[in-house]
């Protein structure tokens, strides 16, 4: 009798391509053969002839299996139905994801160009705005020290100088400001380019990496405000800053006036920054009198004799050095061995006052609730340790 094909199963390679195994039979029913179709009918495998003569599916399978694995090793794995059909899902699902993370990657790319771009315009924001402030208030404060070296006693050549000055040292100081926005600038670019989604493969890296972004970002816009306010504060008028951009370039006489209009223009106009305690005294005819005790009238001593005070003044500031047992405040003038004016604040242990005295000692020292100063003919005085000081308001 004749021997009888049929149909085993359908196939399939990992590209979708389509195959079909048929077992023969003999008259017996005894699986002797088996063979693979491809899509278009061919055979492209089949098991050898000795197979037919074991009468033996075990080794028909065997020979089968072996045929495969060949097969296999250039084809890829072949796939029943329902493994194809998983195979197959599966791939579609993988296909899906790829697409959202491609998705998230755009998204990513296009959230740091902008975070890129608004950290570029935030900085050069800033140097316009540090400009724009630096050229008002130092327009402002160049007025201000003006009125106050011609108010108090100083002339116009002096106060135009100081205006200059004033001016390079503004620039110098919206230099440093503007390099410190260049180089905030470059880390936080320098940060953006550290959040690249090149090397990242999983979606959960992906979020996180989204998730850093956006707080990052976040963080920026949230800070944009607090640096403009920085950048302010930095601009604002300091005390020390004022009188060493002027009273440095202004020789002898100049550096009291620079002195003495950067204290008026720090405190609000007044000369509470050229001041004394209210415990420290000056030499009376008969005694030590305290600030706090002095009256216009008292006869103190001073380069010319003992005068009469004209003013006592009086501010609700404390002192805050303490020079030889001397609470004072840090722009007090003192008279030097050579006749030029030192502010109290730029003193230092070892510096000759007039009369040959040595500075011994100086400490921060908070004093009390008032300062005093006084204004007399000659416009110096002695204080109880024999130390000459200026007012600070006229011209001697």
């Amino acid at each position: 009798m004749a021997n009888k094909t049929e149909y085993w199963k359908t196939m399939y390679d990992e590209q979708g391509n389509l195959y079909k195994a048929y077992k023969i039979r003999n008259w017996r029913g005894t699986t002797i053969n088996a063979f693979l179709k491809d899509a278009s009918g061919n055979i492209i495998l089949q098991t050898d002839d000795w197979a037919f003569q074991s009468f033996n599916w075990a080794d028909v399978r065997k020979m089968w299996r072996e045929k495969m694995a060949d097969f296999e090793s250039e084809t890829g794995k072949l796939m029943d139905q329902g493994e194809w059909e998983a195979f197959e899902s599966e791939q579609e699902d993988e296909q899906e994801l790829e697409g959202k993370k491609e998705e998230l990657r755009t998204e990513i790319e296009e959230q740091t160009g902008e975070y890129k771009t608004a950290v570029e315009r935030a900085g050069e924001e800033q140097e316009e705005y540090a400009e724009r402030l630096s050229a008002r208030k130092g327009g402002q404060m160049a007025r201000k020290v003006s009125e106050a070296i011609l108010g108090t006693g100083g002339e116009a050549p002096a106060a135009e100088f100081a205006g200059e000055r004033l001016s390079e040292a503004s620039g110098r100081q919206l230099s440093d400001i503007v390099q410190v926005i260049g180089a905030g600038t470059k880390t936080k670019l320098a940060e953006i380019e550290g959040m690249d989604v090149g090397n990242i493969f999983t979606m959960e890296q992906l979020g996180q990496r989204r998730e850093e972004v956006t707080n990052a970002m976040t963080r920026f816009f949230q800070q944009q405000e607090t640096e403009r306010a920085g950048i302010q504060a930095q601009l604002d008028v300091q005390p020390e800053w004022w009188e060493g951009a002027i009273s440095e370039t202004i020789g002898a006489a100049g550096t009291f006036y620079g002195a003495k209009a950067a204290a008026t223009v720090a405190s609000g106009g007044t000369m509470a920054w050229t001041c004394f305690d209210g415990s420290v005294g000056v030499v009376g005819v008969d005694s030590i009198i305290p600030f706090e005790l002095l009256k216009e009238g008292d006869v103190i001593s001073t380069t010319s004799g003992f005068k009469p005070v004209s003013k006592v003044h009086k501010y609700n500031t404390s002192s805050t050095i303490n020079v030889d047992g001397i609470k004072v405040t840090g722009y007090h003038p003192y008279i030097m061995e050579d006749g030029s004016l030192e502010l109290s604040g730029k003193l230092k242990e070892g510096d000759v006052l007039w009369g040959g005295e040595d500075v011994k000692s100086i400490v921060s020292e908070e004093g009390s609730e008032y300062v005093y100063n006084i204004d007399i003919d000659g416009h110096n005085y002695h204080i109880e340790n024999g130390a000459l000081v200026h007012t600070g308001r006229k011209r001697e």
